[in-house]
C-alpha cells in the first residue's frame, strides 16, 4: 500500500523526501516520471498518469510542491507553451507530455524599478563672489557716455 502512495508522489531533490499528493486509493497504475524545471530551484520530478492527469491537476501538483500559485505558472514543453494555449481539462498526453518529459516552468516578473531621474545641474557660480582681481567696467562706460553727451 505504501509503494502505491509513493508511486504518485512528488520527489524534491533538494530535501530528498517523498511528498504524497494523493491517497493510495487514487493512485493510478500506469504512472510515468515527468520533470519540472522551475527557475532558481532544483528540478522536481512528478509521477502523474499522462492519460488521466489534466493540465489543471498538474498545475495543482506544482502548486503543492513548489508553493507557486497556479495563476503565476507558465509551463513549456520544447519551447511550446502549455499554459495559455490549451484547455486546462485536456489530459497531458494529448499535449505531448510523455514518459520522462521535461517541462520548464516560467514565472512572470511583474513590476520593477524605474531608472533613476537625472539630477538637476547645479549652477554654483550664480551665487558665488567675483574673483578678487575682477574690475567692473560698467562705471567707466557710464563716464564716457556723459562726456559724449556734453560735447
Amino acid at each position: 500500500m505504501t509503494s502505491k502512495c509513493l508511486l504518485f508522489a512528488a520527489f524534491n531533490s533538494k530535501t530528498s523526501q517523498h511528498t504524497p499528493l494523493f491517497p493510495p486509493s487514487q493512485t493510478p497504475t500506469t504512472a510515468t516520471m515527468v520533470f519540472i524545471v522551475p527557475p532558481n530551484q532544483p528540478t522536481v520530478s512528478l509521477n502523474p498518469n499522462p492519460k488521466t492527469t489534466t493540465l489543471r491537476l498538474l498545475n495543482l501538483h506544482i502548486q503543492l510542491t513548489l508553493n507557486i500559485p497556479i495563476s503565476h505558472q507558465r509551463l513549456f514543453l520544447s519551447l511550446q507553451s502549455l499554459s495559455s494555449d490549451h484547455n486546462d481539462s485536456l489530459p497531458i498526453s494529448d499535449l505531448g507530455v510523455g514518459p520522462y518529459s521535461t517541462l520548464t516552468l516560467h514565472i512572470p516578473l511583474l513590476g520593477g524599478t524605474q531608472p533613476p531621474a537625472l539630477s538637476k545641474p547645479r549652477f554654483d557660480f550664480l551665487n558665488s563672489k567675483p574673483p578678487p582681481n575682477y574690475e567692473e567696467e560698467e562705471e567707466e562706460d557710464e563716464g564716457e557716455e556723459e562726456s559724449l553727451l556734453i560735447v
